[in-house]
């Protein structure tokens, strides 16, 4: 559990954090200005493998990672004005969830896999933003859930194969497409609602 200063800027680095398959959660950050993951190992939790709560404005970075066989991945929730997420070549894997976002969640993933997700590859669950670029989304029940009226999903040179659903869209969401992806036509409702190509 990080629980820092105000100002505080933290970085969990080589680290193995094994659940044991009963532990809660592998990494919480409730309080600071800013957290760095690098080259961790986080799996067999029951609850979320990074869990993100905040009440003030901080920026999380995740790189070169790896989480899996938890229930959610990364989950980024805040009641503050704005949490920056960054997830950069960090595969996640057996998560129920790969990456959640809920309100004022601005967040970015980049160069990873998001795979075996029996429920959503990656959901924005409220009012946030999730930008995705040169991501790999596999072999899960949906890929991309803008799943709340005010989430917002861009999508940029990705890969969706393989998957149940491609796209969830709420009404009152939006998913944005580069025009630059790739799918395969296995998603069977694809999309639930519009994409604008641009």
């Amino acid at each position: 559990m990080v629980v820092a200063g105000a100002n505080d800027k933290v970085i969990l680095r080589g680290l193995s954090i094994n659940g044991l398959g009963s532990g809660l959660s592998g990494i919480r950050f409730l309080a600071g200005a800013q957290l760095n993951v690098e080259e961790c190992f986080v799996f067999g939790f029951t609850g979320n493998g990074i869990d993100v709560e905040l009440a003030q404005f901080a920026s999380v970075a995740i790189t070169n990672s790896y989480i899996t066989e938890v229930a959610r991945g990364v989950f980024a929730s805040t009641s503050a004005v704005t949490v920056v997420v960054t997830l950069n070549n960090t595969p996640i894997l057996n998560a129920p969830v790969g990456f959640e976002a809920q309100s004022n969640v601005v967040a970015t993933l980049t160069n990873t896999t998001v795979a075996s997700a029996s429920n959503t590859a990656i959901a924005a669950s409220g009012a946030s933003q999730i930008n995705i670029d040169g991501v790999t989304i596999t072999a899960s029940n949906v890929a991309v859930g803008a799943n709340a009226s005010g989430a917002t999903i861009r999508l940029s040179n990705s890969n969706i194969y393989s998957n149940a659903t491609n796209f969830n869209v709420a009404p009152g969401a939006a998913l944005v497409s580069n025009g630059n992806n790739r799918t395969t036509p296995t998603g069977g409702s694809n999309p639930t609602g519009s994409i604008p190509l641009k």
